[in-house]
């Protein structure tokens, strides 16, 4: 019984982690403000949703994919084409962790959406292989301003 009220729990809260996700999406991508392109991924940033608290910045961005992404679900592939991330960046010592992220069957977080959280947040640090040349590094620059 308890097993099942946990597994219950955990699909509730994916559930409510890909709608309050959705909820931080433009309809559009005219919100969208270019960051950076590396290896034919575009990534973009909505500055209007960065909120920023004391040396901490919370900024909602997004992953286009030159060429769609294939992800295996259960016996299923899905066709991806964006990631929407919300992350949470330290502009002061330089660290960042993902907060939420959802995969999109369209550019700019459109079409139907899949969490893709499934880790809890940890932070990211200079020193740690995961840190180098990763994308949230382009979009805390921007954050941090």
């Amino acid at each position: 019984m308890i097993k099942i009220q946990k597994e219950f729990a955990m699909q509730a809260y994916r559930f409510f982690l890909v709608i309050m996700l959705t909820m931080y999406v433009p309809a559009s991508s005219a919100a969208w403000d270019f960051v950076v392109e590396r290896g034919g991924t575009s990534v973009y940033m909505d500055k209007s949703l960065t909120q920023i608290k004391g040396h901490y910045a919370e900024a909602v961005w997004v992953s286009n994919f030159g060429e769609t992404q294939r992800l295996k679900s259960g016996r299923q592939y899905l066709q991806k084409n964006s990631l929407v991330y919300r992350s949470l960046f330290d502009c002061k010592n330089q660290y960042f962790k993902v907060l939420e992220s959802v995969w999109y069957d369209a550019r700019f977080g459109q079409g139907n959406g899949h969490t893709n959280s499934r880790a809890k947040p940890q932070w990211w640090t200079p020193g740690q292989k995961v840190y180098q040349n990763n994308l949230n590094l382009d979009v805390m620059k921007l954050a941090c301003k």
